[in-house]
């Protein structure tokens, strides 16, 4: 099910947008932003609802394939691209490549997070 935050938005812009906490419906963001509002821009503020977009997790029934781009765990802010896979019944392991870094064989269960 997908989460909506709400955001707060200076209309002089000279304050950072503000965000609420993720809700499991649109009203309660949209109410939390309106709270946020009036708390800290008043009538200089806009609201604006966002769904939270799900970042992809590969499970034992998707594994990642050639050419998409994860990051490995401990690699937090960097792309890897996918580009070679080698699933057997004990053994499912991807080779990684980064621009930076090079190549690396790592487990697909060692992924944070993929495009």
């Amino acid at each position: 099910m997908a989460k909506y935050r709400g955001l707060v938005i200076d209309e002089l812009k000279t304050l950072e947008t503000r965000k609420t906490k993720a809700y499991e419906t649109y009203k309660d963001a949209h109410d939390a932003a309106e709270k946020l509002c009036k708390k800290t821009m008043g009538e200089r503020g806009t609201i604006e609802v966002e769904e939270e977009e799900k970042k992809m997790r590969y499970t034992t029934n998707n594994y990642p394939k050639v050419g998409d781009i994860v990051t490995p765990t401990g690699y937090k802010g960097t792309k890897w691209e996918v580009i070679e896979t080698d699933y057997k019944p004990d053994n499912h392991n991807i080779l990684v490549k980064n621009d930076v870094r090079g190549e690396m064989w790592i487990s697909w269960d060692a992924i944070e997070e993929a495009e």
